[in-house]
């Protein structure tokens, strides 16, 4: 998604920009640690599997908190 919107506007990124779908790596890991993960990298079904309480609005900004909330919940660190 970065890389289309750089596109889309004609910037440059570094060379060096490294970027992943926390959506997939999430299916990935829960996969791994459990009987029964959402079946589709969905933000909102994985919000819903870790208990985090999410929007289905799409605004930029509550989805990249419930990417963050994700990344943390998954971390075990502080997801608030």
């Amino acid at each position: 998604m970065l890389l289309q919107t750089a596109q889309l506007y004609s910037i440059s990124l570094p060379h060096n920009l490294k970027s992943a779908c926390i959506m997939k790596k999430c299916i990935s890991y829960l996969r791994a640690e459990n009987d029964n993960p959402p079946s589709s990298p969905s933000l909102i079904k994985v919000c819903n599997y870790l208990g985090i309480t999410a929007t289905e609005k799409h605004h930029a900004i509550d989805d990249a908190y419930a990417a963050w909330q994700i990344i943390g919940a998954l971390s075990g660190g502080e997801e608030s």
